[in-house]
């Protein structure tokens, strides 16, 4: 990070390599020192919305204990200090892994998707905003493909503003479809491709994962989602079930599926909740 803007002002700040390390060193005592110059002396809260880049190696885990360690022992009476990381549950388990200590500073919660309702008010806000209103089918297809994700409705809204009609103020089915196609290519760039190889793509296996992401909307729900191999085996047919089996092998091999509960259970879910929107998405292109 070279830069910040603050309450409407912007600092740059290009620091050498030895400041960065004195920095990371002495991150806690600097800290607690601004602390100290602030009027307010209630608090700071540091917020770091995407920790997911810093899951691939063990430096952050080991850096963020060893900075926790010195202001419970050095200034636990002069450090009202709240940090609070955002990450997708299996970034959060790799940072476990490169160091346990790590998850046990944390008070964990997990964030639901949002309701239904929710999210039709945020779209209706939104382009109400800029004079455009929403019909009731667009909606219905904006409410469902956003599966209560905020980055899908993000993805969502940007993909209809800039694939709409621009010759009306209303947002109309074609709209929101049009939108849907662009956002869910976005999350396939953004998030998801890497890990969706060539491996993982014969015509069988691709046939499988559109019958998962079916089953994912059909349950029309914004909860965790996992599925039982056994009853799920029940919905393929002859070609997709002799492969099914190797099919769940690579695709936890990849992380894209993982274990849910005991192994024995023969439960899955994916790893990450974009990757059935997005499939289910793509099927759409048929």
């Amino acid at each position: 990070m070279e830069s910040v803007n603050l309450f409407g002002t912007s600092f740059k700040f290009k620091p050498s390599e030895n400041m960065l390390d004195y920095i990371k060193e002495n991150f806690a005592t600097s800290l607690v020192g601004m602390l100290g110059n602030f009027d307010n002396k209630n608090g700071l809260v540091i917020i770091i919305d995407d920790v997911n880049g810093l899951s691939n190696t063990s430096d952050f885990a080991n850096w963020y204990k060893s900075f926790a360690d010195t202001l419970a022992t050095n200034y636990r009476d002069e450090s009202p200090i709240i940090m609070a990381l955002a990450a997708y549950p299996e970034k959060l388990q790799m940072l476990h892994e490169h160091n346990p200590s790590f998850t046990r500073l944390f008070s964990h919660i997990e964030l639901k998707g949002l309701l239904n309702k929710e999210i039709s008010d945020f779209f209706t806000n939104a382009f109400n905003k800029m004079g455009m209103s929403v019909d009731e089918e667009a909606m219905k297809t904006m409410v469902k493909y956003s599966s209560g994700l905020p980055n899908m409705m993000q993805e969502i809204g940007n993909g209809i503003f800039y694939m709409r009609n621009r010759d009306k103020n209303i947002i109309t089915k074609d709209d929101a479809f049009s939108g849907v196609l662009f956002a869910g290519d976005e999350i396939g760039k953004k998030y998801l491709q890497p890990l969706l190889d060539s491996s993982i793509r014969s015509p069988q296996y691709l046939d499988i994962f559109e019958r998962i992401a079916k089953d994912v909307f059909s349950k029309n729900s914004n909860g965790e989602y996992f599925f039982r191999k056994k009853d799920f085996s029940e919905k393929l047919n002859d070609d997709e079930a002799k492969v099914f089996t190797d099919f769940l092998k690579r695709a936890r091999k990849l992380k894209i599926l993982e274990y849910y509960g005991p192994k024995k259970s023969g439960h899955y879910k994916f790893t990450n909740n974009l990757y059935p929107i997005y499939l289910a998405i793509q099927s759409l292109r048929k």
